[in-house]
């Protein structure tokens, strides 16, 4: 059983004392990480997990409850040991948040490596110098001893020679301090050189994540146009539908003013001609009258009068 004390329950003014209170009786730090959008709690980020590095010993579970696992994880300065949880129903696509997790487990592992490199380098070259350094060292001893100890005419005679040599040790002592403090300087180049090409890495991979994730708005922006440029044809095919379905009903409205003026002119006609049937008939009873010797009345006098004139 392992066990792993989640620090969301400590005191977050002294998270990193209170981690090491329990840090004996652990075997990992469990440590949850929330965007305020993936749940709704809003908790610690990268800064605030790489900062509680120092003075802790144990291995973190950092359980990523976020949208995007694969924008966060690489800034967590993560140890070989430690572990990273991310939700499967999480936004990125859950193989491609594996491999980039894993991806950054694999790149650590080469930096570590790359620096144990470095510091045993480093330890061998101390190695060689502090020999040939004693070496030489001893050799000085032993040149003092030698002129303290050696009689006056015979270090007379060898005067020149003693100090020339001990000129030459001087300056091989100085040559080799010299590498020493130039080789730990490569060395702390080198180490430099590994972590700017990790940090360029770092910032090429985020460029590439935001060219995709640009490509992603420029495409999601294109089919909003694309969208937009339909409802426009649609609105614009719409409006001519309008406007053809107007001219028509003008057409209709004029064919039907067309039609009751027909109409009426028609009433009229048939009015006209009952009129005149009317009349005829009435014509004709007051001759059958006159024929029969019968009296007028006033109307048909009238009726009468006026055919005659009309015909005149």
């Amino acid at each position: 059983m392992k066990l792993a004390p989640s620090l969301l329950s400590a005191d977050f003014g002294n998270l990193r004392a209170e981690a090491r209170e329990v840090e004996p009786l652990a075997d990992y730090f469990h440590i949850d990480v929330m965007d305020g959008h993936f749940v709704d709690n809003l908790t610690i980020g990268p800064p605030v997990v790489n900062s509680l590095r120092k003075g802790l010993t144990k291995p973190f579970d950092i359980h990523l409850m976020i949208d995007y696992p694969i924008h966060y994880a690489p800034r967590f300065e993560v140890t070989p040991a430690d572990m990273i949880t991310f939700h499967f129903e999480s936004k990125d696509e859950p193989f491609r948040t594996i491999e980039e997790i894993r991806r950054l487990r694999d790149e650590i592992a080469e930096r570590r490596r790359k620096l144990r490199e470095v510091d045993q380098r480093l330890v061998e070259v101390e190695k060689v110098l502090t020999g040939e350094r004693r070496e030489l060292e001893e050799r000085m001893r032993r040149l003092e001893w030698e002129v303290m100890t050696t009689p006056t005419e015979e270090m007379l005679r060898r005067e020149e020679e003693v100090a020339r040599e001990i000129g030459e040790l001087k300056r091989r002592l100085e040559a080799y301090d010299e590498a020493e403090r130039l080789e730990v300087r490569r060395l702390e180049l080198r180490a430099e050189i590994m972590a700017n090409q990790i940090r360029v890495r770092e910032l090429k991979e985020k460029l590439e994540e935001e060219r995709r994730e640009g490509q992603a708005r420029h495409q999601e922006m294109f089919e909003v146009f694309r969208k937009m440029e339909e409802v426009r044809r649609e609105a614009d095919e719409a409006h001519r539908r309008v406007v053809e379905a107007r001219e028509r009903l003008r057409e209709i409205r004029e064919e039907e003013l067309d039609l009751r003026r027909k109409v009426r002119s028609l009433r009229a006609e048939v009015e006209k001609r009952r009129r005149e049937r009317l009349k005829e008939e009435a014509l004709k009873r007051i001759r059958e009258k006159l024929k029969r010797g019968e009296k007028l009345t006033f109307e048909e006098f009238r009726l009468l009068s006026e055919e005659e004139e009309r015909q005149e």
